[in-house]
């Protein structure tokens, strides 16, 4: 159970690796500008460094799920997959340390448009670095292919959640602000009594 548990950590960041360069693709923003944004390494490696990671997220964020849903035929692949997902994830938050540091809250370019350098998005990557390097060493569960994609389904929950949760916790645990409080709705509805 543990296993399983821990393979779906992984998945999730694998499918936030891939979310978060297609994203970039649809919005047309590129890696390498938001590199040049952050102004941390020497022009010259911007673009190659940009096609380098993306190339990378959509290597692993595709090849995690699909060997994972093929089973046994492609077992022998997962822990080299696990191995990339948890490279990518410590050199993000090696990345982000860095960006904090030297540049503050800045936006990072990570799975949100919005979202920031900050503790939140260290210790998500760390999180995943962490399943990813445990998964590599680990034997993968053998499932059938029900319990495969029910793993899946909860990796997507997963994924889902750590992007959220560290919107919250860059809120200071705020819900996304309102043009209204409770008590300004509430005397709003009341005064078209």
């Amino acid at each position: 159970m543990v296993v399983t548990a821990l393979w779906m950590v992984c998945l999730a960041g694998q499918l936030l690796l891939l979310v978060s360069a297609v994203r970039r693709m649809v919005m047309r923003e590129p890696l390498r500008a938001t590199i040049a944004t952050h102004a941390l390494l020497p022009t010259r490696l911007h673009t190659a460094l940009g096609i380098v990671v993306e190339a990378a997220q959509l290597t692993v964020g595709i090849a995690g799920p699909v060997v994972f849903l093929a089973g046994d035929r492609l077992r022998m692949l997962r822990p080299a997959v696990a191995a990339g997902t948890a490279a990518l994830y410590v050199a993000f938050a090696v990345y982000l340390a860095v960006l904090l540091a030297k540049r503050g809250r800045i936006s990072c370019g990570c799975v949100g448009g919005n979202e920031r350098a900050g503790l939140p998005s260290i210790v998500r990557a760390l999180g995943f670095a962490a399943t990813g390097g445990w998964s590599a060493a680990a034997t993968p569960p053998g499932l059938g292919p029900a319990g495969r994609l029910l793993v899946l389904g909860g990796a997507l929950l997963v994924a889902g959640f750590a992007a959220q949760l560290v919107a919250v916790a860059e809120a200071g645990g705020q819900r996304p602000s309102s043009s209204a409080t409770p008590a300004s709705r509430r005397s709003t509805s009341e005064r078209s009594l």
